[in-house]
């Protein structure tokens, strides 16, 4: 018969040590994802708010209407809704 080879006791601690080693790095693997995931939408968050202040530092900026803009646009539609009704006629309503 063959003899025996010593080898050194392998333990209970070490059997459940191997057996939980693809459990320890797939948590692991999830963490790690998880920290990715948060870290794109910190950087999205970030993102938006800055785009959120572009839009209101331009809002800001930009020059108040144009009080004769407004009047002549109210002007042109009182004449498209004469030209439409027929009140007027010619060629000033074939602009409108």
């Amino acid at each position: 018969p063959a003899t025996p080879i010593a080898a050194p006791p392998v333990t209970g601690a070490q059997i459940a040590g191997l057996a939980l080693n693809p459990a320890r790095d797939r948590v692991a693997a999830i963490l790690a994802e998880r920290t990715r995931a948060e870290e794109v939408a910190r950087e999205v968050a970030a993102k938006a708010a800055a785009a959120r202040a572009e839009a209101q530092r331009a809002a800001a900026a930009k020059p108040p209407p144009d009080p004769r803009h407004e009047a002549y646009q109210r002007m042109h539609a009182r004449i498209s809704e004469a030209c439409d009704d027929g009140r007027l006629r010619g060629s000033i309503c074939r602009g409108t």
